[in-house]
């Protein structure tokens, strides 16, 4: 694979970036990693359900001479015989993986311990917002129960290690919602929410009202607030005229959707 360098200094180069091919190919390998081993995904797991589909067997070789696990594997496929060779080599990468990501992000490990220690303890996890995930199985159960039902307390694991994550998402995006809905309501505006998806909301503007309504949703989607700790939120827009063919998420930019709007009022 080629390797390419990129070179980013503000959020307006990332975001520019984000349309060249290999560096959304870099996010979305990332983005795979990233929610694996934060919700709590194990090296196995990850090799079956992630990288088997994503490597062929030529990558998988390169990968393990590139970081010298062929004893690992040598090691692992001595003891086990539950799985193919090439499921012994995707387990072994997918462990390497795994352990970098955690030496590189190492308060995510403790975090994901504290939610499972709290959860065994008090029966349920609660997010920033205080919503609260009730898993009293584990107040219920012994060790027994554990072993005999290891599939179930291990999703339940990954319950308490996901939940808080999740429902912090949906909460930070409901708040800047409801006050851009009221917002509408209150000033008489034709423009609507629509809906919203993850962490993106589409509403929509009528063309006398474009200008307001993009800097009020703007300045709500960007609003910091202190639990959110040091990061700063971007909003990116995507801006489409439905009678001329646009849909959702192949708009253009608040700029240039202006500046097309503004020559074929002087054309």
């Amino acid at each position: 694979m080629k390797i390419e360098k990129f070179r980013i200094n503000t959020v307006e180069e990332f975001i520019k970036l984000k349309k060249e091919p290999f560096f959304n190919l870099i996010r979305q390998q990332a983005k795979v990693v990233s929610l694996a081993f934060l919700f709590g995904r194990g090296a196995q797991s990850f090799a079956i359900r992630d990288l088997d589909v994503a490597w062929d067997d030529e990558r998988v070789e390169s990968f393990i001479q590139d970081n010298d696990l062929e004893e690992k594997l040598n090691k692992l496929t001595a003891r086990q015989k539950d799985f193919t060779l090439r499921q012994c080599k995707l387990i072994v990468c997918a462990a390497f993986i795994r352990e970098r990501f955690f030496i590189t992000y190492p308060g995510l490990m403790d975090r994901i311990k504290a939610n499972r220690e709290f959860v065994r303890e008090h029966g349920y996890i609660r997010s920033v917002y205080g919503a609260m995930r009730r898993i009293p199985e584990f107040l219920l159960s012994g060790s027994d129960d554990r072993e005999q039902y290891g599939e179930l307390f291990a999703g339940l694991d990954n319950i308490a290690t996901n939940t808080d994550i999740q429902n912090f998402e949906s909460a930070a995006m409901n708040r800047p919602i409801a006050i851009i809905d009221e917002w509408l309501l209150e000033n008489n505006m034709k423009s609507y929410f629509v809906s919203q998806v993850h962490d993106s909301i589409t509403l929509v503007v009528h063309k006398e009202e474009l200008d307001i309504v993009f800097k009020k949703v703007k300045e709500e989607m960007e609003r910091w607030y202190p639990e959110f700790w040091e990061l700063g939120l971007v909003a990116e827009e995507k801006i489409g005229d439905l009678k001329n063919g646009g849909w959702y998420l192949h708009g253009k930019s608040y700029d240039n959707y202006k500046k097309i709007l503004n020559d074929s009022i002087l054309s």
